[in-house]
């Protein structure tokens, strides 16, 4: 079958297909790619995210964490779709309504919900008090005692959305009709600054953070001219 999933984190590479007797993950050993058991009657498998907390991902709609030998189911009524970790005994989880769990390594706790209109679609948490979350037309930040709420530069979407270890998110905003690209741009110190698009005449893509680290990655494109960017 074919790979239609892949998340990593800390030389652990988890990657999700299917085959012939359906729902398929694999787990990288260092010289192959290891079947790991579902448990029975499993499907609509997804990888969730793979952190300093574990490997999480979602098992007939229900969440699950590896343990090291098998699946725990996590128990939650609140339907999460993306968690991060800050550390290996502490996540945060995002589901509908904007609802922000905090996982204690037990349960879960609900946090405060930021003052958006819009659902958010992504959840980065650096530290406790240094959380955030990405919607369609903002950025949205926690920092331990209260929501800011950071409208995206010049009234873009945001199509995609990066925050390494500095805190500093870096973004690609919607395609812009004049320039025919998908620009990005950096969010530091309260402002939003237009990263050069001197390579990728067309904008840039698949944004993706080492983790762990500050270093993002980026597909830039521009005619006879396609190459991987990183902001070190």
């Amino acid at each position: 079958g074919g790979i239609n999933e892949v998340g990593a984190f800390d030389g652990q590479v988890w990657v999700r297909g299917a085959d012939r007797d359906g729902a398929y993950l694999g787990r990288f050993s260092g010289s192959a790619i290891e079947q790991v058991e579902l448990p029975a009657g499993a499907s609509g498998v997804k990888i969730v995210d793979v952190n300093a907390a574990g490997t999480w991902v979602t098992i007939n709609g229900e969440l699950h964490r590896w343990s090291g030998s098998d699946w725990t189911a996590v128990p939650t009524a609140s339907g999460i779709w993306d968690v991060s970790a800050a550390s290996a005994s502490e996540a945060y989880g995002l589901a509908a309504g904007n609802l922000i769990l905090r996982w204690d390594g037990t349960s879960w706790h609900e946090l405060p919900k930021p003052e958006l209109a819009e659902q958010a679609r992504q959840i980065t948490a650096i530290a406790p008090d240094d959380i955030w979350l990405s919607s369609q037309h903002h950025l949205s930040h926690w920092d331990g005692v209260a929501w800011t709420v950071i409208d995206a530069p010049d009234g873009r979407d945001i199509d995609e959305a990066a925050v390494g270890a500095d805190s500093v998110p870096m973004i690609r905003a919607g395609y812009d009709r004049p320039s025919q690209s998908t620009p990005m741009y950096r969010y530091r110190n309260g402002t939003w600054e237009l990263v050069s698009a001197s390579v990728a005449e067309n904008g840039f893509f698949h944004l993706t953070v080492v983790p762990g680290t500050s270093q993002i990655w980026a597909y830039a494109y521009a005619p006879f001219n396609q190459r991987l960017i990183t902001n070190r």
